[in-house]
């Protein structure tokens, strides 16, 4: 926070930034080169330049809201989640009862569960919801054929509403969905080539990339009104 330009955080030869700790002193770091090794590997990384932690092998999603354990899966079993421990503490399980994972989950903003992308024993995709203390089978959000952009944090911050795109073998289309009741509206204002990415902290509007090179652009798109406005560019050094 300040800084007036970009610094290298890479570990290894294939790091890859997933999620930053809330006191914004650390980054969630997978490692998918030589030194992840075969499976990938997981790294805690101080921002202070201190040495990084690995935590586990495998591919992280997301840190929870108090920063004490992160999502983890194995690309060999691919129907389940690991919660694993930035501390002290034991890994769980969660298995997914035969869905599998489409490379993206993210907890809910009470830590009590967490949305992820699931592909069905039929092909489809769609996003569901897995309630950690229960540990019931996981629950649909989203119609089939729906998505998010890999790295994408698709929950509200009130924990009532995720964006997906949905096809609809008309057209794909961009939507807010409902988790209380499934009810969908398109996001208004989002233009050919934006990529949601967040949700912005007033759960208003949601932030986007424009697909289009360098530099990266990211915008704030307003739910209410379809504006956008530019806040941020990203051009490496």
């Amino acid at each position: 926070q300040g800084a007036t330009r970009e610094r290298d955080l890479s570990i290894f030869d294939g790091t890859t930034a997933m999620d930053i700790t809330p006191d914004r002193r650390a980054l969630l770091i997978n490692e998918r080169g030589g030194g992840g090794g075969p499976e990938g590997s997981v790294f805690l990384r101080p921002l202070d330049g201190s040495p990084p932690t690995k935590l586990a092998k495998g591919r992280s999603e997301g840190l929870s809201p108090d920063g004490k354990l992160v999502l983890v899966w194995d690309a060999n079993q691919r129907d389940r989640f690991s919660l694993v421990p930035t501390g002290v503490g034991q890994t769980t399980s969660i298995d997914l009862a035969g869905i599998e994972n489409g490379q993206l989950a993210k907890f809910m903003p009470n830590g009590k569960g967490f949305v992820f992308q699931g592909v069905d024993k039929a092909g489809e995709i769609r996003l569901y919801l897995v309630d950690i203390e229960k540990r019931g089978a996981p629950k649909p959000l989203t119609p089939e054929k729906s998505l998010v952009w890999q790295g994408g944090n698709p929950v509200s911050p009130d924990g009532r509403f995720v964006f997906e795109l949905r096809d609809t073998d008309r057209a794909r289309v961009d939507e807010v969905t409902s988790i209380e009741d499934g009810s969908s509206r398109p996001i208004l204002g989002k233009e050919a080539r934006d990529i949601p990415i967040r949700w912005t902290a007033d759960g208003r509007g949601i932030y986007v990339f424009k697909r289009e090179g360098l530099p990266v652009r990211v915008f704030r798109l307003d739910l209410e009104t379809g504006t956008k406005l530019l806040v941020k560019q990203f051009m490496p050094a």
